[in-house]
């Protein structure tokens, strides 16, 4: 157990330790990527921006979930960002990566998270968002010492 989470420091230490591309480099190895299919340059962006998934994927651990499970479906949707960018519409990579990652973490934390398994994926999402509203509301009514809030938030 403490061998993998050394390894997993050591990952992370990497990770953090990485470039960061200009937007020129981003949109040459992008164009690279479309016209050439060069994988080189696909692992080079998907490498410098695996800062970024480990940053979005810590924002989500405290959901019980495994930061290594979170870390590798952010990567699935920096894989897919990356397949799909288009650098002539002017947005840098980060950007447009960050909504494929949380994406593919949500999508993630909803199919494994969930002690009740819904059968579509909108019902899903609007227990989760509704969940963290009412977590919310229980953490600031947690302070009135007769518990009315409390029931009152639930």
């Amino acid at each position: 157990m403490n061998q993998t989470r050394f390894n997993t420091d050591t990952i992370l230490r990497d990770v953090f330790a990485g470039d960061i591309l200009s937007r020129e480099d981003e949109a040459e190895l992008a164009r690279a990527w479309r016209v050439e299919q060069d994988q080189s340059a696909l692992d080079t962006l998907v490498s410098s921006y695996l800062r970024l998934v480990a940053a979005i994927a810590g924002k989500y651990a405290r959901y019980g979930l495994s930061r290594e499970d979170l870390v590798q479906e952010g990567v699935f949707g920096l894989l897919q960002a990356a397949q799909k960018f288009d650098p002539e519409r002017g947005f840098r990579f980060g950007t447009y990566a960050t909504w494929w990652v949380r994406a593919a973490i949500q999508r993630y934390m909803l199919d494994n998270w969930s002690i009740v398994r819904f059968a579509t994926s909108h019902k899903r999402k609007k227990l989760f968002f509704e969940l963290r509203s009412v977590l919310k509301n229980i953490e600031q009514a947690s302070d009135d010492p007769s518990g009315t809030s409390l029931i009152d938030a639930a």
